[in-house]
């Protein structure tokens, strides 16, 4: 994920500081270039959604086993 965004982040950079003319020059290259740029960061996002998602899940689970072993432990006697 980490390399997706980057390689977003300096298409970005290039196709704005370096490669501004010569994408202007061919309208085709342009689109394409740029709809790359585009399709790089909507992987990106769709990626780290995909992550909360399995974050939030993996600590329910581990909630819920928090919670059963703590409802399921004996209770020790406190008369002595």
């Amino acid at each position: 994920m980490f390399a997706i965004m980057l390689a977003a982040v300096l298409m970005l950079f290039a196709g704005a500081v370096w490669w501004d003319a010569p994408l202007q020059e061919r309208p085709w290259l342009f689109i394409i270039y740029w709809l790359t740029c585009a399709a790089l960061t909507c992987l990106g996002s769709l990626l780290a959604v995909f992550d909360l998602l399995l974050v939030r899940q993996k600590g329910r689970r581990l909630h819920r086993r928090l919670s059963n072993s703590v409802v399921h432990r004996p209770v020790p006697d406190k008369e002595k």
